[in-house]
């Protein structure tokens, strides 16, 4: 029984480990930046602070590269005025083919832009993808689609605009 335990402790979640090991530098490199902030922001000592913290994980400048080949798992895909909206989990934050209204910022994904459309008829939620891009800035922040500062900090969702979306081998 022990063996077993052990045997389960020491090779369950692999696939999980495996799919974070296959992530492209760049996107652990972001993923880091993601927990890094939601510990400051928690452990901040009020409201004010955890805004700065806040603030500081989304600040980029001109800095953000283009992003290339990022993993991770479509949540969901759906039409949005004519158009497809689709969100993807990329590793304790989600970016979102969408619409910002305040901002005048729309990445949804036309039909007549087949060669991104297409792909998206035969996916469904769950299904590993890579993807590439550029995360949406506005005064040289990344655009984030939270309600609230909580969502925010425990899943950040951040405005995308796909150029790639494939299914992952």
């Amino acid at each position: 029984m022990i063996s077993l335990l052990v045997a389960s402790a020491l090779f369950g979640g692999n696939e999980q480990t495996s799919e974070e090991a296959r992530r492209p530098a760049d996107q652990v490199a972001f993923v880091e930046r993601i927990l890094r902030a939601k510990n400051d922001i928690q452990d901040a000592p009020n409201r004010l602070a955890a805004f700065h913290a806040l603030a500081a994980r989304d600040s980029f400048g001109p800095a953000l590269p283009h992003v290339e080949n990022w993993r991770g798992k479509i949540l969901g895909i759906q039409e949005m005025q004519g158009n497809a909206a689709v969100s993807i989990d990329a590793g304790s934050f989600e970016v979102v083919a969408g619409v910002h209204l305040s901002y005048g910022l729309d990445t949804l994904i036309s039909p007549r832009n087949t060669h991104l459309h297409a792909p998206l008829l035969v996916l469904k939620a769950g299904d590993a993808v890579t993807f590439s891009g550029n995360f949406m800035k506005m005064k040289g922040a990344l655009v984030e689609l939270s309600y609230t500062n909580s969502g925010s900090t425990e899943f950040p969702r951040y405005l995308f605009a796909f150029d790639t979306i494939t299914p992952a081998q």
